[in-house]
């Protein structure tokens, strides 16, 4: 678990929670062991962070009614009606290389 320092980080916005979630992702990004492969939310704030931490929308997965959103000047989310469905969607991909 990974929790705010600060009661401004908690606000959902994007300057508050959204910046949190940035700075977090790209903290972990210097992780050698750690490779973002796709994101998962379901608010606006996650498409904020995944954008502004380098996850490619077309790797940014959102569950229910901000599903398909974009970020300021990036390309649209992909969205998805619920994890269940999409897990079966993933499941009939080929293996990657």
């Amino acid at each position: 678990m990974h929790t705010t320092a600060s009661l401004g980080e908690e606000l959902p916005t994007n300057g508050g929670v959204g910046t949190y979630k940035r700075d977090t992702l790209r903290a972990w990004e210097h992780d050698p062991g750690l490779v973002f492969v796709a994101a998962y939310g379901n608010a606006t704030t996650d498409i904020f962070a995944y954008a502004q931490a380098g996850i490619a929308p077309s790797a940014t997965y959102i569950v229910g009614a901000h599903g398909g959103e974009a970020a300021d000047g990036y390309a649209p989310t992909q969205a998805v009606a619920d994890y269940p469905s999409h897990l079966h969607d993933l499941a009939s991909l080929p293996p990657a290389p």
